[in-house]
């Protein structure tokens, strides 16, 4: 009897140590749970994520907007496809009105231009870049000023001794009327002393339709919206907004160079709606940039000229501020 008695003992107690065991694995399992909780907490993206464009087809704003949606489709960067909306009108407000307006919908994205930080500044919007999270500035675009290739004046200075002698018959085309375009043109305009008139219109597309059928007689357009006519033919570049000469145009002189005292160039970024989570905008900043180290994009950059500068949301949404006040010592030019 006592040795089954031990037996029993025995058999108790490899029982409760199989127990122990199991309860050790289940512990194991259970600490690496919470990390595969964590990481399956935001199923994102589940459907089509929409990028909102505020001006019209065609024009640079839109062709950046199709380019990275394109870069990340043939990448394969996303389950999901980002579907370029156009939604254009006074400048910019109605786009990043409505953009601003989904508060927490990490599926509504918006591209950045000139006009996202100069409206506001007008007062002619209801929101600014503090009303958005942002997510990734991808590069800058520099500005031309571009003439019809027909016109009477084939460099910056002709342009100048033209508008000298011909005072008010010069017209200019841009896409704002506190962007980059219109900064630039009155900039010149109050520096040199000339009597040209401002024409807005709500997309680059416009603008070229307008220079080509000689309804104003220059423009201030990027290169990757005004690269085909130019090498065409059709446009003549006169000059940069930049700081320094375009790689791509070593021959075309800035504005500083022509005695004019601007320097602009057009960031290029995107943003979300204020409220998103923080899985989301870390996802879509890794998303873009990606999408900026494929050589789809690097293509696009080096044929349009354009100035690569990544930065992710945090340095971003620090860096707002200081484009915003760079706008906004310029905006003293505009009449």
């Amino acid at each position: 009897m006592k040795k089954f008695k031990y037996l029993g003992i025995i058999l108790v107690c490899l029982f409760v140590i199989s127990l122990l065991g199991c309860n050790t694995d289940t512990a194991g399992t259970s600490d690496e749970s919470p990390e595969s909780s964590i990481e399956g907490a935001v199923d994102y993206p589940t459907k089509p994520i929409e990028l909102y464009c505020p001006s019209g087809a065609g024009g640079g704003s839109d062709i950046f907007a199709r380019t990275v949606a394109n870069v990340i489709a043939e990448n394969d960067l996303c389950p999901q496809p980002i579907v370029v909306i156009n939604k254009e009108g006074g400048s910019g407000t109605i786009g990043y009105s409505f953009v601003s307006e989904q508060k927490g919908d990490p599926y509504v994205l918006s591209i950045t231009n000139s006009s996202f930080y100069a409206v506001p500044l007008a007062g002619q919007s209801p929101v600014s870049y503090k009303d958005f999270q942002h997510i990734s500035l991808m590069c800058q675009d520099p500005l031309f000023v571009v003439a019809n290739s027909k016109s009477d004046y084939k460099t910056f200075e002709e342009l100048l001794n033209y508008a000298k002698e011909n005072p008010g018959e010069i017209t200019a085309a841009g896409t704002s009327t506190q962007g980059e375009d219109a900064l630039s043109f009155y900039a010149i305009k109050n520096s040199a002393g000339i009597d040209i008139d401002y024409i807005p219109f709500d997309g680059s597309g416009e603008v070229i339709t307008a220079l080509l059928g000689g309804h104003v007689d220059i423009a201030f357009l990027g290169p990757s919206e005004a690269l085909v006519q130019m090498e065409s033919g059709e446009f003549i570049p006169l000059a940069t907004t930049t700081g320094t000469r375009v790689d791509d145009y070593p021959d075309l002189p800035t504005l500083i160079e022509s005695g004019i005292d601007v320097e602009l160039a057009q960031n290029r970024g995107l943003v979300a709606p204020l409220g998103i989570g923080e899985e989301e905008i870390s996802y879509l900043e890794d998303l873009f940039y990606k999408a900026t180290q494929t050589q789809e994009w690097k293509d696009y950059l080096k044929e349009n000229s354009m100035i690569d500068k990544y930065r992710n949301a945090e340095q971003y949404g620090e860096e707002s501020p200081n484009i915003s006040g760079i706008y906004e010592e310029y905006m003293k030019f505009i009449e």
